[in-house]
């Protein structure tokens, strides 16, 4: 999209937001992630829809990705999805 992407991962599922401007181009760096980001498939990644399986436990993590795919985190941010971890590079938003 060009934008910043919030990014908000919970035990309910999880949700991808942008900037109240994103239709504007994301130009405006001080207003809210409200707006969901869309779906090419349709719809939004929003909770419920992004909810997890029955039985698999995800941990709680909350970062923005920048327009050029980096984090704005310090550090590695780590999601656990039931038995394994997921890793978000911070400085280059690679994930694995």
């Amino acid at each position: 999209s060009g934008c910043e992407v919030q990014v908000d991962i919970g035990a309910s599922g999880y949700s991808l937001k942008v900037r109240d401007d994103a239709n504007a181009g994301c130009l405006t760096a001080n207003l809210s992630f409200n707006t969901s980001l869309k779906n090419p498939a349709g719809g939004t990644f929003n909770i419920p829809d992004t909810a997890p399986p029955a039985g698999i436990a995800v941990s709680a993590a909350n970062f923005i990705y920048g327009r050029q795919g980096q984090t704005f985190s310090a550090a590695n941010i780590l999601i656990n999805v039931d038995t394994q971890t997921i890793t978000v590079d911070a400085v280059t938003g690679y994930v694995h």
